[in-house]
């Protein structure tokens, strides 16, 4: 069983150790996890404040990034 994987920036850095963990936890389930190709920040921290619409944008790219 595949599934697409968003790490955001947080799982790449500061909560790098929670990666590790459910990366530990899916392989022992049998679940393989594929890190969606090309993602970008959320942008959950500034976004929102600085702009609505670019807050939507980012996490819709995402979304469609996921979904191919």
């Amino acid at each position: 069983m595949s599934y697409a994987y968003y790490p955001g920036c947080t799982l790449h850095s500061s909560a790098r150790d929670y990666d590790q963990s459910l990366k530990a936890i899916c392989s022992l389930l049998g679940i393989q996890l594929e890190e969606i190709d090309d993602w970008n920040c959320c942008g959950a921290t500034a976004a929102p404040s600085v702009d609505p619409d670019l807050a939507l944008t980012l996490v819709l790219r995402n979304l469609a990034r996921a979904e191919k």
